[in-house]
């Protein structure tokens, strides 16, 4: 495999000590595999960092997009009984994390490299995986595609992670060089148009998307994408874990629980929702106010990773959460009102028996 031409670009944000040690462990992952480095940020690079890198770059450009028109961008969690659609706006990083990409690339074009890599700062490979990577690009022919990657699920990219050819990505980027060129873009050439009883979403302007619409219109007609997330192939199940404002390390025990609330699909009918990750079962106190009334006040112990749900009915103007941690300590307090929930795309569906 020529490395030689192929540099990995890391992208990061460091604006504390733990972003700055995981970046460290993902600089060393790349470097031990042989591979040159060119770290980015949008905040301030230590000089450690710089100097374990070929090349880093910071710049205060940081552009959140606004958008022309209302856009969601969701996830879901598929159960037996039911599915949990996650409603949030979604993409106004998403120039951002290209912007990075761009200065990265045309330093790395003068200075001979043909290939990249773009992983996020979490992006932990250990020796055995390390090598299981090496096997994925050459037995994809990775110097002759325009992108190698993962699929996250039927639609989405992996964008944690992926690769390709320097000259076919300037020559796109050349064409979205600012947020307004990005948004043209994005009206000309999406693909997707999410219906969903009564809601309906275009222009879905996130990165993985964006890589979809590539693919689909024939900008990077040489791809290999596995079909399955990294998680599916590697056995270091670490990448991609931190998020949702919280950042987790290898190694370490965690416990992070999302409460939320959302409705019933096709209906008014409210529901406390709660994710769980914990592999230490630490137990938190959850107490649900409706109105400024205490409606539910409990403390929930759990392992492993699941989703919980409580029906509330449709009555109610405002809600809060409030979570407290084992010390009684106030970790999360989260506020929604009635035209919030309603007006999201989020929502439960639970599946009727079919017979």
């Amino acid at each position: 495999m020529n490395k030689e031409k192929t540099c990995v670009i890391i992208s990061s944000y460091l604006p504390t000590y733990k972003e700055i040690a995981l970046t460290s462990l993902t600089i060393e992952g790349y470097k031990t595999l042989g591979f040159d480095v060119c770290l980015t940020s949008h905040t301030p690079i230590p000089s450690e960092l710089q100097k374990a890198c070929n090349y880093s770059i910071y710049t205060d450009e940081n552009p959140l997009m606004k958008w022309r028109r209302p856009v969601t961008f969701y996830k879901y969690h598929q159960y037996p009984g039911f599915t949990y659609y996650t409603g949030d706006s979604g993409g106004t990083y998403s120039f951002a994390i290209l912007l990075n990409l761009w200065d990265a690339m045309n330093i790395l074009k003068d200075k001979g490299y043909t290939h990249f890599l773009l992983a996020d700062n979490d992006s932990l490979f250990d020796t055995e995986d390390g090598k299981l990577l090496l096997s994925h690009m050459e037995e994809s022919n990775f110097y002759d595609l325009d992108i190698f990657g993962y699929k996250e699920n039927d639609n989405f990219i992996v964008s944690s992670f992926f690769g390709g050819k320097i000259s076919t990505w300037l020559n796109i980027m050349n064409e979205i060089s600012t947020p307004e060129k990005y948004l043209d873009f994005i009206d000309k050439n999406s693909n997707f148009d999410v219906n969903f009883g009564q809601h309906g979403y275009k222009y879905q302007p996130t990165l993985e998307c964006f890589i979809h619409d590539l693919i689909t219109n024939g900008f990077l007609p040489k791809h290999k994408i596995y079909a399955h997330p990294l998680r599916y192939y590697f056995r270091n199940k670490w990448q991609g874990k931190q998020g949702q404002g919280k950042v987790f390390f290898p190694l370490f025990e965690t416990s992070f629980i999302c409460p939320s609330i959302t409705k019933e699909h096709l209906t008014d009918t409210f529901y406390l929702i709660i994710d769980v990750i914990s592999s230490r079962g630490l137990s938190h106190q959850i107490q649900l106010y409706r109105d400024g009334e205490l409606i539910k006040d409990f403390t929930f112990q759990e392992k492993g990773v699941n989703i919980h749900w409580w029906r509330l009915g449709n009555e109610g103007e405002k809600f809060n959460i409030k979570v407290f941690d084992e010390k009684q300590k106030l970790t999360q307090d989260l506020s929604y009102t009635k035209e919030q929930v309603l007006n999201n795309f989020g929502h439960i569906n639970f599946h009727k028996n079919e017979e």
